[in-house]
């Protein structure tokens, strides 16, 4: 059984729930801010948000056969439509901060929680905070012989 990650620090208020986005069960929508940092999983504070940038992505991927790439600053561009349609290849999964923090540790990903989309016109900024996650190395050391059995 593996340990839990080690508490967060209340040092902000942060939401008790996420939304993030998927196009299969194993993956997350992960952004990479810049070459120091980790990737991290990208979590919406609000399912309209997650929504909404959902519909992007799909409406991006549909024009171009191809999910967008975000750029080092963390920008991404998606189409500025207003039509609004049903999502069909993203998922919008809802989490209690603590399981996404275990799923994030288990998967050695940081945690960018999106409280604000800003857009000029194609392109989309996130803005928010940032968390590390972090366990004890026997955490590490029993999810890695987890992920080698599922190999075998």
């Amino acid at each position: 059984m593996l340990a839990p990650p080690r508490a967060l620090p209340k040092t902000i208020d942060r939401p008790d729930r996420f939304f993030t986005l998927h196009t299969r069960p194993n993956d997350a929508f992960t952004l990479k801010l810049s070459e120091e940092t980790k990737v991290s999983v990208v979590g919406f504070t609000t399912f309209e948000d997650a929504h909404f940038i959902a519909q992007k992505m799909e409406m991006h991927y549909k024009r171009k056969k191809e999910w967008p790439t975000p750029e080092l600053d963390g920008s991404i561009f998606l189409p500025a439509s207003n039509q609004l349609e049903e999502l069909t290849m993203v998922a919008i999964t809802e989490w209690e901060l603590e399981n996404l923090k275990y799923y994030c540790t288990s998967n050695i990903l940081d945690l960018i929680s999106v409280e604000e989309i800003k857009s000029q016109g194609d392109s989309f900024s996130f803005s928010g905070n940032m968390y590390k996650f972090s366990a004890a190395p026997e955490f590490y050391q029993d999810r890695f012989n987890q992920i080698l059995a599922l190999e075998q």
